[in-house]
């Protein structure tokens, strides 16, 4: 069998290697994990009536004149909802 060497600060590198990756990885954990949107960048869902809205500038820009002319009326019927 042929000796091998093992240099005398090899089992010292080993630990602090291992010290060193165990600081390491809580960190890339933090990293791995997404931070919540703060409430004032959250965007609100959109309301029916802009919903609405955007579809009918669609529709038109589509030239869909008769899906536009419901949507119209939908809009029409809840913008009356919501003044009474």
């Amino acid at each position: 069998k042929e000796a091998s060497f093992v240099p005398d600060d090899a089992e010292e590198t080993s630990t602090e290697a291992l010290e060193e990756q165990d600081d390491i990885l809580p960190q890339e954990e933090k990293k791995s994990t997404p931070e919540p949107t703060p409430k004032k960048e959250r965007k609100s869902p959109k309301t029916r009536f802009e919903t609405l809205k955007e579809e009918l500038d669609k529709a038109i820009a589509e030239e869909d004149y008769e899906r536009a002319a419901i949507l119209r009326d939908e809009l029409t019927a809840l913008s009356n909802q919501s003044n009474s």
